[in-house]
């Protein structure tokens, strides 16, 4: 009789345990699968909307507080593009900016991992050389140009330099997407890449952006400034000169600090 109970015993014990345990809630359901992600990065932005084409079909979907928006698209070649949502409820988790409608537009070109997009104002300006060469310029040149001509690692032109911690490339894509230069809306994107003598003149733009923030970025390090701490901002004049000045990030709650410093770029 003991043994029969023994084993009666046992066999119960195995029934719950293969259940996810005794006198727990079962774990069996699992997350749904996807096979798109993509992360949109300044510092990271939630809810942004993303508009993904995959092989002629479109699908759309929201970030999360990690700037990722996964979407099923049973699809195997797709581009983005990141927008703010009309009532200005899209937000920088990293500064607490907030963009509404008409004021923010990242793109992200065809022909990556379509399980880890990247949409950057470095990727922005990938498509760009992409888009206005007619297809001379492929993506592995793009990338190239922008990651020579901007003085960051190709790996991070297309991928999260928040998650890798790096804070120059953080700043340098901050002050870029703040300036006027890059597209904000589809139709500023469209006139950029009508030729490819209107997107260099807009690379240009932006390189001399770039310029005056590595010299912010070197004085700060001179300083022994923690450039985690601070972002940059930009002005460019009729003249093209650039000015920049350097503020303590705000919060991601929306507050603001006093400004801590400036300079002035060529």
């Amino acid at each position: 009789m003991k043994l029969k109970q023994l084993v009666v015993a046992v066999s119960l014990s195995l029934g719950l345990a293969a259940c996810g345990g005794g006198g727990g809630s079962s774990s069996s359901s699992s997350s749904p699968s996807y096979d798109f992600k993509v992360t949109a990065v300044d510092g990271y932005l939630k809810n942004a909307v993303v508009t993904a084409t995959c092989d002629g079909k479109t699908f759309v979907g929201t970030t999360n507080e990690n700037g990722v928006a996964e979407l099923n698209t049973n699809s195997t070649n797709c581009s983005v593009v990141i927008t703010a949502k009309a009532d200005g409820s899209t937000i920088d988790m990293d500064t607490g900016e907030t963009y509404a409608a008409g004021s923010l537009y990242l793109v992200s070109p065809a022909g990556q991992n379509k399980t880890s997009l990247i949409a950057s104002p470095f990727t922005t300006m990938v498509a760009l050389l992409m888009e206005s060469s007619g297809g001379s310029v492929d993506l592995d040149a793009a990338i190239a140009q922008i990651a020579d001509g901007f003085g960051i690692d190709a790996s991070l032109v297309t991928g999260d330099f928040i998650a890798a911690g790096d804070d120059e490339v953080a700043l340098k894509a901050s002050a870029l997407l703040s300036s006027a230069v890059l597209p904000k809306t589809a139709e500023e994107f469209n006139a950029q890449v009508a030729n490819e003598s209107t997107t260099q003149a807009v690379i240009t733009k932006l390189l001399k952006i770039n310029t005056a923030v590595e010299a912010q970025i070197e004085e700060l390090k001179n300083n022994g400034e923690d450039l985690s701490t601070v972002i940059i901002t930009v002005t460019v004049a009729a003249d093209g000169s650039v000015t920049t000045e350097v503020e303590d990030k705000p919060l991601a709650t929306g507050a603001t600090d006093s400004a801590v410093g400036g300079g002035t770029g060529n």
